[in-house]
C-alpha cells in the first residue's frame, strides 16, 4: 500500500498593509465622487433659481406694462414700492366676452369719453405692493354695488421693485392719468420699472451681484 501524498496550493494573496492602503484610496475616491455630485447639484440649484428669478421678472415687467398702458389713472406711492391704477372694466364676468362700451360725445378716440363700466359709480381698482421679495396684483371690482376683490402672488423672487416717474425726474411718489399726459413742455407721461434679484449660493460682492440682475422698463401711459 502506497503512502498517501497530501498536497498544498499556495496561492499569492494581499497583505493587511495592502488591504489598509486600497481601502484608503477608495475611500478618497468616494469622498471626491460625493462632494463633485453635491457641487454640482448645489450649481444646478443656483441656476435654477437664477432662471426662475428672470421669469419672475419678466412676469411683472408684463403684468405692470399691461395694466399701466389700460390705466385710466395711476399713482405711485410708498417711495415707488406700491402702484395703484384705475382700469377700465373690459371683460363682462356674466358672459366672459368683452363688454360694449358707452361712448360720449366729444373729442375722437377721447379715453374721458369711452366708458366700459356698465353702471354709474362701477369701477376697477388693481394695486401692486412688495414685501419680503414677494410681489402681489390685488384687483378690487366694484360692480352694481358688489365688491369682488382677487388676490394673486405673481412673483416669488424679487429683492428689489422699484417704480419712477420717468418723465418727470425720476419721483417715486407721483400720479399719471389722460389729463396729466402732456405738462408745460409738452412731455409725455411715463413710468419706469425697475427691478432686481439676489442670486443663490452667492458669497461675495452682494451689491454688485444684485446689481447685475437689474432689469427695468419704461411704459408709456395712455393719452386722450
Amino acid at each position: 500500500m502506497s503512502p498517501r501524498v497530501h498536497r498544498h496550493d499556495f496561492r499569492d494573496g494581499f497583505t493587511l498593509i495592502e488591504l489598509l492602503i486600497s481601502l484608503g484610496i477608495s475611500v478618497i475616491i468616494m469622498g471626491a465622487i460625493v462632494v463633485a455630485m453635491a457641487a454640482f447639484q448645489q450649481d444646478f440649484s443656483a441656476e435654477d433659481d437664477y432662471y426662475q428669478s428672470t421669469a419672475d421678472q419678466m412676469r411683472i415687467l408684463d403684468y405692470i406694462a399691461r395694466d399701466v398702458r389700460d390705466a385710466l389713472s395711476g399713482v405711485v406711492s410708498n417711495n415707488g414700492q406700491t402702484l395703484t391704477v384705475q382700469l377700465p372694466d373690459y371683460i363682462d364676468p356674466a358672459t366672459n366676452a368683452p363688454r360694449t362700451p358707452t361712448v360720449k360725445p366729444g373729442k375722437p378716440k377721447s379715453a374721458g369719453n369711452v366708458s366700459y363700466f356698465a353702471n354709474a359709480g362701477d369701477s376697477v381698482t388693481v394695486t401692486y405692493g412688495v414685501n419680503g421679495g414677494i410681489v402681489t396684483r390685488t384687483q378690487v371690482a366694484l360692480r352694481s354695488g358688489v365688491s369682488t376683490t382677487t388676490s394673486a402672488v405673481i412673483a416669488n423672487n424679487v429683492d428689489s421693485l422699484q417704480l419712477t416717474d420717468a418723465s418727470q425726474g425720476g419721483a417715486t411718489s407721483f400720479s399719471f392719468g389722460p389729463l396729466s399726459l402732456s405738462g408745460s413742455n409738452g412731455w409725455l407721461q411715463s413710468v419706469r420699472i425697475a427691478l432686481t434679484f439676489m442670486p443663490r449660493f452667492n458669497r461675495y460682492n452682494l451689491s454688485n451681484s444684485r446689481a447685475g440682475t437689474a432689469l427695468s422698463e419704461t411704459i408709456f401711459v395712455r393719452g386722450n
